[in-house]
């Protein structure tokens, strides 16, 4: 297995934790991270992303998670930036559910990006920016 995988199981594993300890309820790593629902085309949430929560309160959530070895900017929101990429993604992969896509740049604090505010924030997220353009009108927070 490769580093960045590791890196990669590392990072959800925490996120799931993490989750866990703010909101007082089970999340945990999806099995293969998302790529079941992505071979298979279920249309369960259940198997969607890289964390999931059985709870009725955050069952319909699908979060993603991402990690990176370098600093992103803002200009990583247009079409062929990393983070653009990521939120397209985590957007096609969630379908009609709600979603969450956390990630972490080397040495920064964990970010949460999503269209939900009100969701953001019960999963402990905090000093929200708004960035809208053609593409999204997003919030992004931070742990």
């Amino acid at each position: 297995m490769t580093k960045s995988l590791n890196k990669g199981k590392r990072f959800e594993r925490f996120v799931a934790k993490k989750l866990t300890e703010i909101t007082g309820k089970e999340f945990k790593r999806v099995p293969l991270s998302g790529a079941f629902s992505t071979k298979e085309g279920t249309k369960s949430n259940v198997f969607k992303g890289d964390i999931f929560c059985e709870d009725e309160e955050f069952k319909d959530i699908v979060i993603e998670c991402k990690t990176l070895g370098k600093y992103l900017s803002l200009d990583e929101l247009f079409e062929e930036g990393t983070l653009y990429k990521w939120i397209k993604q985590t957007i096609e992969e969630a379908g009609n559910f709600n979603w969450v896509l956390i990630f972490k740049e080397n040495r920064m604090l964990v970010k949460g990006i999503s269209q939900d505010g009100g969701l953001l924030h019960k999963l402990g997220f905090k000093d929200f920016t708004r960035i809208q353009n053609k593409n999204f009108n997003i919030l992004i927070g931070r742990w």
